[in-house]
């Protein structure tokens, strides 16, 4: 079986990725020449420890759109977790029981959007454009609209570990 998409679009989508390529390389070249600090080892780990966590969530997204889907929920299940994490911690359950409630909300968000497509027969993009919406007010809510303070020497650890010169979340 041949696998290799030689088609005519193929030649088309090749010659758009290499234009993202010049474009990113152009990019980098701008940045660099506009801020002589742009390219420094520091700035460059910087970008790579602010960006984990968009990366995590494109990984996941991409799972999703791979199947023919989408979720719309992504961020509000996001966040929903994080203040999840953040009641855990104010109740004093720790730092591993405070991350297994976030796990546990993030989780509930997951199967209520996999119930609803799967066995509710809602068509995902109404189903997570549901459930950001529900997700979201709920944190709202749950937090009062208001930031909650983590003070956690574990929290800390994790995000500033660095193996090989690389955060630890990147990794």
């Amino acid at each position: 079986m041949n696998t290799i998409d030689d088609g005519p679009g193929a030649r088309r989508r090749a010659g758009r990725l290499n234009w993202l390529w010049v474009g990113l390389v152009g990019l980098v070249i701008v940045f660099a020449i506009l801020s002589p600090n742009f390219l420094t080892v520091g700035n460059i780990q910087a970008m790579l420890l602010a960006s984990a966590i968009l990366i995590i969530l494109g990984v996941a997204q991409s799972f999703v759109i791979t199947t023919g889907g989408i979720d719309l929920s992504i961020s509000a299940t996001m966040t929903f977790s994080a203040i999840g994490f953040g009641l855990a911690w104010d109740a004093d359950f720790g730092f591993w029981l405070s991350a297994l409630t976030a796990l546990v909300a993030g989780a509930a968000i997951g199967v209520v959007n996999g119930l609803l497509v799967t066995k509710g027969k809602v068509t995902d993009f109404i189903a997570t454009l549901g459930t950001l919406s529900v997700a979201t007010g709920l944190a709202l809510i749950l937090s009062d609209g208001k930031p909650i303070t983590v003070n956690s020497s574990e929290l800390l650890d994790l995000t500033t570990t660095k193996i090989v010169g690389i955060g630890l979340p990147f990794l």
